[in-house]
């Protein structure tokens, strides 16, 4: 095994203890890894691409690396530097929606996308040429949806997320279920996963 692929192993290994950024701000006591969500979604695209009629290889890779640049950069959220100096983050987060102009939101999601794309080069970097390639063009479709399975990745990351707020909610945690839900329903499209989003938003309601 070449040093440069130890070097990207132990890199892609930092997203089991980078915590989702989202949980941490709403005080969400040991909250998820980044790795936690994508292996939910990546179970979630393996079942729900094959009903959708999607390929499933190539969704599976966008689900597996959507969120990997996160090893390097960290997981920013779109209202992190606006709400950074208030005086209870857990009691504004919920109300980012109203706080954050969508200009500041604009500018937060560029720069998301600057760090993160020097995080997927220097990850690509230590692979070999192929697979660099690979990653990067993989990430590429995904941030900008070029695909129909990048597309339909986007979803699912949604719709992982208001399925965790819920299950965080259940075990007795503020977890804002229904911020989540909205997000979701600003990007679920896809007739299959419209269905699910209905039984998640049964699910929210019980």
């Amino acid at each position: 095994m070449s040093e440069s692929l130890l070097e990207f192993f132990r890199a892609a290994g930092k997203l089991k203890t980078v915590a989702r950024q989202g949980w941490v701000d709403r005080g969400i006591p040991d909250a998820e890894s980044v790795a936690d969500h994508t292996f939910r979604a990546m179970v979630m695209a393996w079942v729900l691409g094959a009903r959708a009629g999607l390929d499933t290889n190539r969704l599976l890779k966008l689900m597996l690396l959507h969120d990997l640049p996160e090893a390097e950069a960290g997981d920013a959220t779109p209202y992190g530097e606006v709400l950074a100096s208030a005086d209870d983050l857990a009691a504004s987060v919920p109300r980012w929606r109203d706080l954050v102009s969508p200009e500041q939101l604009a500018a937060a999601k560029r720069a998301k996308r600057a760090v993160e794309e020097q995080a997927a080069e220097r990850l690509a970097a230590m692979l070999p040429d192929v697979l660099g390639a690979e990653l990067a063009e993989l990430w590429a479709d995904y941030t900008e949806r070029r695909s129909p399975e990048a597309r339909f990745a986007a979803q699912i990351d949604k719709l992982e997320a208001a399925l965790q707020a819920i299950e965080y909610r259940d075990s007795g945690q503020e977890a804002d279920v229904a911020n989540f839900i909205l997000s979701a329903r600003e990007v679920v499209e896809h007739p299959v996963l419209l269905e699910l989003l209905a039984e998640i938003e049964a699910a929210a309601r019980d």
